[in-house]
């Protein structure tokens, strides 16, 4: 945590070996993207301070909440070294947008002292510096994010006489308190990094950096230009509510917000100058695009690609994973997601085996003597979509009906060969609804297809043994 003894410099080649642990870094081990990873060890130890710390340097900016959770989640949840988690965010686009990777080492360091140091320093300390990180640099096996951890943990040292470095210690420590004050107590959420760099682009040593500092925040807040940075969402799931997050400044004055492909949007009241988040169905279109937009003029857009809905079916007889085509058939695939969302066909057996046919299932929970035991909550009809594209082949879901179109509830079959007789003809021939395709388990459709078979009352085709839908899941 301390320089090299008998070293005034910020960074040096020999600083940066002790400040980084010594030894050879191509031996540690580097982990990947920044991951929470279940691990068994005890997390490291380490100092919140840091990671503010790290944050000021790396980006000149406050990590906010949302940042700030990424990094203690790392930390604590993923078993990362401060060191680790440096030279992970030090890859984001973030970080190589202020310090691109094109950049010579030259450049880069210069680039880094300046934002760093400022005017804390003089230019004699300055040229030092830049010189000591372009050595260290020079070092094998040593990254950007190396010479970052090195520089905040020196700094984090510097005593108060320190004659170079005092000054740069003593901003360091008031950006910390700016910082922490922004993401601890006023909690703002926002991943907007001109927000994020306000908060401390103004902070020097000579900053006020004790009592409330709401004020000061809220004023260098108020000067940002309005903006929109990113639109994001989470995980995006057919017919779900999804919740989608726009970050930037002021995006309470003159922004609107616009979001096609999807349906039910609704913006949410705890939206602020620096988030607006609001929520939504993904429709049948499977395709969403948000877009934030000033004086009609579009600031930002983001374009979302959802997929499609998969329902696993665990049997007696293995596991189906059915995938749904709601932007071809989509008043059939509600009618299935309805039954599959509510557990209606939980229980339920396939109760019609016709072999190199079909396999029927969805409609009754067991064999009575004479008769099979219908399942109770049936639905209304829905209206029968054929001629839509999609074909009664080997391995397709479709739904059975009565001799009338618009007269299919919860049953459904699956084609075990080619049934193309089975699609649309003509308006007299209307055919039969196909609305997904099994894409796991066809193995286990085929093994069904081939039990034995009996008669039960006016019931053809009935397993022997009855073979049960045991559960019916939506996995996406």
């Amino acid at each position: 945590m301390h320089p090299t003894k008998g070293h005034a410099g910020v960074i040096a080649a020999a600083a940066l070996m002790a400040a980084c642990g010594g030894g050879d870094v191509a031996n540690e081990t580097k982990r990947g993207p920044l991951q929470a990873v279940a691990s068994t060890t005890a997390a490291p130890a380490y100092d919140r301070d840091d990671l503010y710390r790290f944050f000021a340097i790396a980006f000149g900016a406050a990590p906010g909440v949302t940042y700030m959770g990424q990094l203690v989640e790392a930390a604590e949840v993923g078993r990362m070294s401060i060191k680790d988690i440096v030279n992970v965010f030090t890859t984001k686009p973030q970080f190589l947008e202020t310090y691109p990777a094109s950049l010579s080492n030259q450049e880069y360091a210069q680039k880094l002292v300046d934002n760093v140091v400022g005017t804390s320093a003089n230019a004699a300390a300055k040229a030092e510096a830049v010189a000591d990180i372009v050595a260290a640099l020079a070092l094998p096996n040593w990254t950007r994010g190396d010479i970052t951890y090195a520089i905040f943990n020196n700094l984090a040292g510097k005593p108060a006489d320190d004659a170079k470095w005092a000054g740069t210690a003593q901003k360091m420590a008031h950006q910390i308190a700016y910082a922490k004050h922004f993401t601890e107590t006023m909690k703002v959420d926002t991943t907007h990094l001109p927000a994020l760099r306000a908060v401390v682009r103004e902070v020097t040593e000579a900053s006020p950096a004790d009592g409330d500092l709401t004020a000061p925040i809220q004023t260098w807040l108020a000067a940002l230009p309005p903006s929109a940075s990113s639109i994001t969402a989470n995980t995006l799931s057919y017919g779900q509510t999804a919740t989608f997050t726009i970050d930037g400044a002021q995006l309470s004055q003159g922004f609107n917000y616009t979001v096609s492909g999807c349906e039910q949007p609704l913006l949410m009241p705890a939206s602020s100058d620096f988030r607006q988040t609001f929520t939504c169905k993904p429709g049948p279109a499977l395709v969403v695009t948000a877009r934030a937009l000033q004086g009609g003029s579009e600031v930002t857009s983001q374009t979302f690609t959802v997929p499609k809905p998969l329902v696993s079916m665990s049997t007696t007889m293995g596991t189906i994973v059915v995938e749904l085509e709601p932007a071809k058939a989509r008043a059939t695939v509600d009618n299935f997601l309805a039954y599959v969302d509510t557990r209606f066909y939980d229980g339920t057996i396939f109760h019609r085996v016709v072999r190199n046919f079909v396999v029927q299932g969805g409609g009754f929970t067991g064999v009575a003597a004479t008769s099979l035991t219908p399942k109770a909550g049936l639905r209304s009809p829905i209206v029968l979509e054929t001629n839509k594209g999609l074909s009664n082949l080997r391995g397709t879901i479709a739904m059975a009906r009565t001799s009338l179109p618009d007269s299919a509830t919860s049953q459904f079959y699956f084609n075990t060969i080619n049934n193309t007789f089975l699609d649309y003809a003509s308006s007299t021939s209307p055919g039969y609804a196909v609305f997904g395709s099994v894409v796991n388990g066809l193995s286990v459709i085929d093994a069904m297809n081939a039990v034995a078979t009996r008669n039960v009352g006016a019931f053809a085709d009935v397993p022997v043994t009855d073979v049960v839908l045991i559960t019916a899941l939506r996995t996406r």
